[in-house]
Protein backbone atom coordinates (compact mmCIF):
# COMPACT_ATOMS: atom_id res chain seq x y z
CA UNK A 1 0.00 0.00 0.00
CA UNK A 2 1.55 3.29 -1.09
CA UNK A 3 -0.79 5.49 0.95
CA UNK A 4 0.62 4.61 4.36
CA UNK A 5 3.70 6.33 5.74
CA UNK A 6 5.30 5.08 8.94
CA UNK A 7 7.17 7.79 10.84
CA UNK A 8 9.30 6.38 13.66
CA UNK A 9 9.54 8.20 16.98
CA UNK A 10 11.31 7.08 20.11
CA UNK A 11 12.72 8.24 23.41
CA UNK A 12 15.89 6.25 23.91
CA UNK A 13 19.66 6.60 24.21
CA UNK A 14 21.52 5.76 21.00
CA UNK A 15 25.04 5.23 19.82
CA UNK A 16 25.71 7.75 17.07
CA UNK A 17 27.96 8.13 14.10
CA UNK A 18 28.90 11.83 14.11
CA UNK A 19 30.08 11.70 10.51
CA UNK A 20 26.43 11.51 9.44
CA UNK A 21 25.71 14.93 10.88
CA UNK A 22 28.23 17.44 9.56
CA UNK A 23 25.69 20.25 9.95
CA UNK A 24 25.61 19.86 13.71
CA UNK A 25 29.38 19.48 14.00
CA UNK A 26 29.91 22.68 12.03
CA UNK A 27 27.48 24.65 14.18
CA UNK A 28 29.02 23.36 17.41
CA UNK A 29 32.50 24.16 16.11
CA UNK A 30 31.37 27.74 15.48
CA UNK A 31 29.84 27.84 18.98
CA UNK A 32 26.31 28.52 17.78
CA UNK A 33 23.38 28.43 20.18
CA UNK A 34 21.28 25.71 18.58
CA UNK A 35 17.49 25.68 18.54
CA UNK A 36 15.96 22.40 17.37
CA UNK A 37 12.48 22.15 15.90
CA UNK A 38 11.71 18.51 15.21
CA UNK A 39 8.71 18.85 12.94
CA UNK A 40 7.02 16.52 10.49
CA UNK A 41 5.28 17.26 7.23
CA UNK A 42 2.13 18.60 8.84
CA UNK A 43 1.47 22.27 8.14
CA UNK A 44 0.20 22.72 11.71
CA UNK A 45 3.78 22.29 13.00
CA UNK A 46 4.33 26.00 12.16
CA UNK A 47 8.12 26.52 12.02
CA UNK A 48 7.30 29.86 10.35
CA UNK A 49 6.56 31.21 13.83
CA UNK A 50 10.14 30.53 14.91
CA UNK A 51 11.57 32.05 11.74
CA UNK A 52 9.48 35.21 12.23
CA UNK A 53 10.79 35.45 15.80
CA UNK A 54 14.39 35.21 14.56
CA UNK A 55 13.72 38.34 12.48
CA UNK A 56 13.15 40.26 15.70
CA UNK A 57 16.55 39.43 17.21
CA UNK A 58 19.31 42.03 17.26
CA UNK A 59 22.03 41.25 14.71
CA UNK A 60 24.66 40.67 17.43
CA UNK A 61 22.43 37.96 18.95
CA UNK A 62 21.15 36.54 15.66
CA UNK A 63 24.67 35.88 14.37
CA UNK A 64 25.11 33.36 17.21
CA UNK A 65 21.76 31.58 16.83
CA UNK A 66 21.03 28.63 14.56
CA UNK A 67 17.71 26.90 14.06
CA UNK A 68 17.64 23.35 12.76
CA UNK A 69 14.19 22.24 11.62
CA UNK A 70 13.16 18.91 10.15
CA UNK A 71 9.96 20.37 8.71
CA UNK A 72 9.01 18.96 5.31
CA UNK A 73 5.42 20.20 4.83
CA UNK A 74 3.94 21.17 1.48
CA UNK A 75 4.93 24.83 1.99
CA UNK A 76 8.58 23.96 2.75
CA UNK A 77 9.95 25.41 -0.51
CA UNK A 78 8.14 28.70 0.09
CA UNK A 79 9.40 28.80 3.66
CA UNK A 80 12.98 28.27 2.46
CA UNK A 81 12.57 31.09 -0.07
CA UNK A 82 11.10 33.36 2.62
CA UNK A 83 14.06 32.57 4.88
CA UNK A 84 16.50 33.46 2.10
CA UNK A 85 14.62 36.64 1.19
CA UNK A 86 14.81 37.77 4.83
CA UNK A 87 18.55 37.01 5.05
CA UNK A 88 18.15 34.15 7.53
CA UNK A 89 19.52 31.38 5.33
CA UNK A 90 22.77 31.37 7.36
CA UNK A 91 20.75 30.92 10.57
CA UNK A 92 18.15 28.35 9.54
CA UNK A 93 18.99 24.80 8.48
CA UNK A 94 16.22 22.83 6.81
CA UNK A 95 17.48 19.33 7.54
CA UNK A 96 16.12 16.54 5.41
CA UNK A 97 16.14 12.78 5.14
CA UNK A 98 17.12 12.30 8.78
CA UNK A 99 16.02 9.17 10.54
CA UNK A 100 14.81 9.02 14.12
CA UNK A 101 18.31 8.22 15.41
CA UNK A 102 19.82 11.26 13.70
CA UNK A 103 17.00 13.51 14.94
CA UNK A 104 17.52 12.23 18.45
CA UNK A 105 21.25 12.94 18.16
CA UNK A 106 20.62 16.52 17.02
CA UNK A 107 18.16 16.99 19.87
CA UNK A 108 20.71 15.73 22.42
CA UNK A 109 23.26 18.23 21.13
CA UNK A 110 20.93 21.22 20.88
CA UNK A 111 20.66 23.98 23.45
CA UNK A 112 16.88 24.38 23.23
CA UNK A 113 13.98 22.42 21.77
CA UNK A 114 11.45 24.83 20.30
CA UNK A 115 7.95 23.75 19.31
CA UNK A 116 5.26 26.13 18.02
CA UNK A 117 2.52 23.79 16.80
CA UNK A 118 -1.07 24.86 16.16
CA UNK A 119 -2.53 21.78 17.77
CA UNK A 120 -0.61 20.15 20.64
CA UNK A 121 3.02 20.78 21.48
CA UNK A 122 3.27 17.63 23.55
CA UNK A 123 4.99 15.09 21.37
CA UNK A 124 8.08 12.94 21.29
CA UNK A 125 10.49 15.90 20.77
CA UNK A 126 9.29 17.43 24.04
CA UNK A 127 9.46 14.09 25.87
CA UNK A 128 12.97 13.55 24.52
CA UNK A 129 13.98 17.07 25.61
CA UNK A 130 12.73 16.30 29.12
CA UNK A 131 14.63 13.00 29.07
CA UNK A 132 17.87 14.75 28.05
CA UNK A 133 17.34 17.78 30.34
CA UNK A 134 17.10 20.30 27.49
CA UNK A 135 15.04 23.45 28.10
CA UNK A 136 11.95 23.87 25.96
CA UNK A 137 10.46 26.98 24.40
CA UNK A 138 6.88 26.43 23.34
CA UNK A 139 3.36 27.84 23.30
CA UNK A 140 1.50 28.20 26.57
CA UNK A 141 -1.52 26.29 25.25
CA UNK A 142 -1.98 23.87 28.15
CA UNK A 143 -0.67 20.86 26.21
CA UNK A 144 2.54 20.75 28.27
CA UNK A 145 0.86 21.14 31.67
CA UNK A 146 2.16 18.52 34.07
CA UNK A 147 5.26 17.92 31.95
CA UNK A 148 7.11 21.25 32.18
CA UNK A 149 6.64 24.46 34.14
CA UNK A 150 6.97 27.94 32.69
CA UNK A 151 10.05 29.85 33.89
CA UNK A 152 11.10 26.86 36.01
CA UNK A 153 12.43 24.40 33.42
CA UNK A 154 11.06 25.87 30.20
CA UNK A 155 9.64 29.04 28.69
CA UNK A 156 6.01 28.89 27.60
CA UNK A 157 4.83 31.81 25.50
CA UNK A 158 1.24 33.01 25.15
CA UNK A 159 -0.08 32.97 21.61
CA UNK A 160 -1.16 36.59 21.27
CA UNK A 161 -0.33 39.75 19.30
CA UNK A 162 3.17 39.86 20.92
CA UNK A 163 4.00 36.21 20.26
CA UNK A 164 6.86 36.76 17.75
CA UNK A 165 8.46 39.37 19.99
CA UNK A 166 8.07 37.20 23.09
CA UNK A 167 9.57 34.13 21.38
CA UNK A 168 12.50 36.32 20.28
CA UNK A 169 12.89 37.60 23.85
CA UNK A 170 12.89 34.01 25.18
CA UNK A 171 15.59 32.97 22.70
CA UNK A 172 17.69 36.03 23.52
CA UNK A 173 17.34 35.50 27.27
CA UNK A 174 18.41 31.86 27.03
CA UNK A 175 21.35 32.75 24.82
CA UNK A 176 22.61 35.75 26.82
CA UNK A 177 21.85 34.73 30.40
CA UNK A 178 23.96 31.60 30.88
CA UNK A 179 23.08 31.39 34.58
CA UNK A 180 19.34 31.43 33.87
CA UNK A 181 19.78 28.88 31.09
CA UNK A 182 21.75 26.55 33.41
CA UNK A 183 19.10 27.00 36.10
CA UNK A 184 16.41 25.82 33.66
CA UNK A 185 18.56 22.78 32.82
CA UNK A 186 19.05 22.00 36.52
CA UNK A 187 15.33 22.32 37.16
CA UNK A 188 14.60 20.05 34.20
CA UNK A 189 16.70 17.47 36.05
CA UNK A 190 13.98 17.45 38.74
CA UNK A 191 11.32 16.76 36.15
Amino acid sequence: CENIFFEPHVVFQYEHNEKKLEILRSLKKNRKFILFNNASGSTWKRPDRIIRALLRLDENVLENISLITTYYGPDRAELIEYTKAKGLDKNVVFAEKLDNIQCNYILQNSDVVIMTNDISNLGNPVLEAIFYKIPIVSINDGSLNGFVTDKEDSLLINLDANFDKNIANAIETLYKDKGYYQNLKRNMNKN
